[in-house]
């Protein structure tokens, strides 16, 4: 039986090769976009749930509350020496520093450079119980006993090979920086790709004061946070959760004066959540997962429509055949069956297109990922068990969903009326049901639409908004000493060239990833203000090479320590000041314990992304916080003029790696999640159009079909082919604005809650709505134009022999 029902869908598909193409075709581009956006959530939903402790493991957060409520996803460094000799309710705990820009020197027995590699996110310090909370596999050596001692090293497999070109390391020495020599204890095995702690180079915690001396302060100061200094606690049971929760709330109080008490609050995230928490530098907010999966659910459901519609207007043309088989003995199960078959078969074809096509398609989707978010989704990844598994049930919902309604129409026919030829509309269930699917499609795509130009205007919006200094032509160099005669020598020679208009020493550019917030005392006041201040360590030149318009004052003087200080119009505000001349003149206290005088006031510029806020702001000389350089440069030969600054840094620092960025590309880095969804929105809104398109196409032709007569009647009469069109035309107005009508508000409401993550952000217009109706008029125009077109133009003494 199986066997007949397979041979005749598949005779009947050959029978009707563009019905059979058209279904196929918009099944598959469905299933296709389907697949992809599966393995995009499926990707990030699965990071670090590989590690076995996951629901015992919490990591330890900041909620600081000043003016305005901040997070981080740093602590204090006293965090775990804490936590590890108070609470006996924990099994381990391990604090991390990353450390970002090393240079790593490979050295020979002779303690000499042998080769030098530039790491940019590679380095962390760990303490030894990291190992013993979180699995990650050691190839040779034992992390959690190895890494107890001072100036030793562990390398995973990758950098092992990178720098040595085998695994047999152990014993082998390198260096961090040109200071610290640390000497090779294990191999770990590769960090897995979907983990949101991918380092290669762990070093020993003890390690710290010895790298950096300002460590040793640090180790008692509760009051310093560096949101890369992460704190991970691995319960006995994870239903001691709660009490690790109160002991964190109960802290401040034992750690803080009565001033900073209310300041700092300490929150838990488990291990899972950390990938999607983005008030802690997660990287894939839940919400934004969510988008994407409806998105992948609107194109299976649009490709479902279109195949409910195609197959309803291709009933007509089988009424008879369904007459005869009724007549020969065929009953309505044997019937509903064949056609279940048919839709099966249509639907396998298109599954392994779709499979295909995904397959084909993952490298690019692996180049947007790697280019946008820095993930990288291994291939297996869609060769997973687990994928065929959701593409079988897919297929299944797809088969019932698609095929039920039509095969239960085709089947239900009077075998007398379909004999002679006398089925209607209503036999076939009606327009109006197909009409109603038809407005589901336009109301999926004026979404889709609508979405995709607010998020590029809201992108736009980032590229032309001025962040109030210069960001373009700007190189960033790593600045490795302090020594302040190679600093002035290199930027005396640099400054020299041609192409170099402007050349300053910074902490860090205008606006960057890497951000330092303290107290602040202004006019001997008996207390700091209760907020903190962002402060940057900048050399006089700075203001000149971001072309930064100072409001009032002067700029500040060159000198190796705090004396000058530059605050922003922000800060003048929040010090309750009526004017910035106000602020001129006046002493202040930075941390605590450096003092300067106000000499100037600078307009506000963007420090963060659009997503924040500006902050106040204060700028001071400080030659031991310099760690890059800003230089403004033409763009007119680049890559000489690349290279000559290149050649002066190798002579200054011969003992470190060259390495330079693009201050523009830093921002856009700032926007990774909404260039990824903006780039797939845009790619799946085309999907589901042209899967759209092809849903008309079907409804048109069910439409020509039953308006056969009446056409040929119209034109007997005089009707002229612009009337015969907008008979067609006036149909599909109508679902247009019924469509609009629904989309607009749900449209409007999602990326309402879309734009309140940005704090600049732009309103959504009312040109928007009238550019998304606009363009479905267009696509519906277009894509019933042609049918409708061929019906009008048709003979009528043909038209009316239809009957």
């Amino acid at each position: 039986m199986i066997g007949n029902y397979l041979k005749i869908a598949y005779r009947t598909l050959l029978r009707y090769k563009a019905y059979a193409v058209i279904n196929i075709l918009g099944l598959t581009l469905g299933l296709a976009g389907a697949i992809i956006i599966f393995l995009l959530v499926k990707f990030h939903m699965s990071f670090d749930n590989f590690h076995t402790k996951t629901d015992r493991i919490q990591r330890i957060v900041t909620k600081l509350h000043f003016d305005d409520v901040a997070y981080t996803a740093g602590i204090p460094l006293p965090m775990s020496e804490e936590i590890r000799n108070n609470y006996s309710f924990i099994e381990k705990v391990a604090t991390c520093i990353q450390e970002y820009g090393t240079t790593i020197s490979l050295l020979n027995t002779n303690g000499s450079t042998v080769k030098k590699f530039k790491e940019e996110e590679s380095v962390v310090f760990v303490e030894p119980e990291y190992f013993s909370i979180l699995d990650f596999p050691a190839i040779s050596g034992n992390p959690s006993k190895d890494l107890k001692d001072p100036n030793v090293v562990f390398l995973t497999k990758k950098y092992a090979m990178k720098y040595f070109g085998t695994l047999d390391v152990i014993g082998k020495t390198i260096k961090i920086n040109n200071i610290l020599p640390l000497k090779v204890v294990g191999v770990l095995q590769d960090i897995p790709n979907n983990s949101d702690r991918i380092f290669n180079i762990f070093v020993s915690y003890k390690s710290l004061p010895a790298f950096d001396p300002r460590y040793k302060d640090k180790f008692k100061n509760w009051n310093g946070i560096n949101s890369d200094t992460h704190c991970f606690v691995l319960l006995k049971d994870a239903s001691q959760t709660p009490l690790l929760a109160k002991a964190m709330i109960e802290l401040p109080k034992k750690v803080y004066n009565k001033a900073d008490v209310k300041i700092y609050e300490f929150k838990l995230l488990g291990l899972r959540d950390i990938h999607f928490a983005s008030d802690y530098d997660g990287k894939a907010p839940k919400a934004a997962l969510i988008s994407f999966a409806l998105i992948g659910l609107f194109l299976i459901v649009t490709a479902c429509i279109n195949f409910i519609n195609l197959a309803t207007a291709q009933a007509l043309k089988r009424s008879k055949e369904v007459g005869v088989r009724k007549v020969l003995g065929s009953t309505k199960t044997q019937l509903f069956w064949q056609f279940i078959t048919e839709t099966s078969l249509i639907s396998i074809c298109a599954l392994f297109l779709a499979y295909a096509l995904a397959y084909v398609a993952f490298p690019y989707l692996n180049g947007w990922l790697d280019d946008l978010t820095g993930y990288q989704m291994v291939f297996s990844e869609i060769t997973d068990f687990k994928v065929y598994i959701a593409l079988i049930l897919t297929i299944l919902v797809v088969v019932v969903f698609s095929g039920f309604y039509p095969a239960l129409v085709l089947a239900g026919f009077n075998p007398v009326t379909a004999l002679k030829g006398k089925v209607s509309t209503q036999n076939v269930g009606g327009v109006s049901i197909r009409k109603s699917l038809v407005v589901a499609q336009f109301v999926i795509s004026q979404i889709l639409i609508i979405s995709t130009i607010v998020i590029s205007t809201q992108m736009d919006f980032f590229q032309n908004t001025n962040l109030g200094f210069k960001h373009d032509a700007v190189v960033v160099l790593s600045v490795p000493t302090q020594d302040n005669i190679k600093l002035a020598t290199m930027k005396s020679r640099i400054s020299e060239l041609s192409a170099v208009k402007n050349f300053c020493y910074e902490s860090g550019a205008p606006a960057s990833g890497s951000n330092n917030q303290t107290s602040f005392t202004f006019d001997n006041r008996e207390k700091a203000e209760p907020y903190q201040v962002n402060v940057k360590a900048v050399d006089e030149d700075f203001i000149k090479t971001y072309k930064i318009p100072l409001v009032c004052g002067r700029n500040i003087t060159h000198s190796d320590t705090l004396r000058d200080v530059i605050i922003n119009e922000v800060l003048v505000k929040k010090l309750g000041l009526k004017s910035p001349l106000d602020a001129i003149g006046k002493k202040v206290r930075v941390s605590g314990r450096s003092d300067g005088t106000i000499v100037g006031v600078i307009k506000s510029f963007h420090v963060y992304s659009l997503h924040s806020e500006i902050p106040p702001l204060a700028i001071y000389s400080q030659l031991n916080r310099y760690s890059e350089c800003g230089i403004n440069v033409s763009m007119t030969d680049m890559p000489n003029t690349l290279s000559a600054i290149e050649k002066i840094w190798n002579e200054t620092f011969p003992e470190y790696v060259f390495d330079y960025h693009f201050l523009d590309q830093n921002i856009k880095e700032f926007y990774s999640l909404e260039n990824l969804m903006l780039r797939l929105i845009k790619a799946f809104s085309l999907l589901a159009i042209f899967i759209g398109c092809l849903g008309l196409y079907g409804l048109v032709s069910f439409m020509v079909t039953q308006k056969t007569k009446e056409i040929g009647v119209r034109k007997v009469l005089g009707a002229s082919v612009p009337q015969i069109l907008w008979l067609f035309m006036k149909e599909f107005s109508k679902l247009i604005i019924i469509a609009f009508l629904i989309a607009a508000p749900a449209a409007w409401w999602v990326m309402k809650s879309w734009l309140e993550d940005f704090t600049f952000r732009i309103s959504i217009g009312a040109e928007i709505f009238f550019v998304a109706v606009i363009t479905t008029s267009f696509i519906a125009i277009v894509t019933v134009g042609y049918q409708s077109t061929k019906a009008a133009l048709a003979n009528p003494v043909k038209s009316l022999r239809t009957e």
